[in-house]
């Protein structure tokens, strides 16, 4: 279901809300609602977030997020056969992008907007890695991980600049959490300070 079809006072509406993020800019990363599903992994896709992924517009896999507190499943999942390291989360949705931001999760590619990347996790593949040779080599790079996690954000620099990747690349220094912890305006602010 469409987030922009949702009553405010729907669950998912008011977990994106508590989380400061508007059903506008998640639907921009085409997140929905899956309110019922009929398929096996049913109870893995009920009443959650579901964030699709996409390699050269087409859909290779997609994550959920649980949104009820008392669920004591796994927060996030992802569907068994995604390729979550051949592409990124936020990948092949926009146009003339600026900018990269490489970040651990769905959220924080969210909070960033036009050309947040989201890598699933605090390493990047070898196939992403070619990605952003192919489509984005003299795009400015900038590795932002969350705070906890700054020797991986240089981790990933090193392993671009010996795959031979010729972008400028900045590690940020997440001061507070992680991004999608964070105002775009608090964001903007430490990556102002790298420049």
């Amino acid at each position: 279901v469409s987030l922009l079809d949702l009553p405010d006072s729907h669950i998912a509406i008011r977990y994106l809300r508590s989380r400061y993020f508007t059903r506008e800019e998640c639907d921009k990363f085409n997140v929905t609602y899956c309110s019922l599903n009929c398929s096996k992994y049913s109870r893995y896709l009920e009443n959650r977030l579901v964030f699709p992924f996409y390699t050269n517009g087409v859909l290779t896999g997609y994550q959920t997020r649980v949104l009820d507190s008392r669920d004591k499943s796994s927060k996030y999942w992802l569907l068994p056969g995604s390729k979550k390291s051949s592409t990124f989360f936020g990948f092949s949705l926009f146009d003339d992008i600026k900018e990269i931001y490489l970040v651990e999760g769905v959220f924080d590619s969210i909070r960033l907007g036009v050309g947040g990347f989201a890598l699933f996790g605090k390493s990047i593949s070898t196939d992403q890695i070619n990605i952003l040779k192919s489509y984005y080599s003299t795009t400015q790079i900038y590795v932002m991980l969350d705070e906890d996690a700054l020797s991986d954000s240089y981790k990933v620099k090193r392993k671009l600049e010996e795959a031979g990747c010729r972008n400028s690349i900045k590690v940020v220094k997440i001061l507070n959490k992680d991004p999608a912890d964070n105002t775009r305006e608090e964001i903007q602010g430490w990556i102002d300070n790298t420049k």
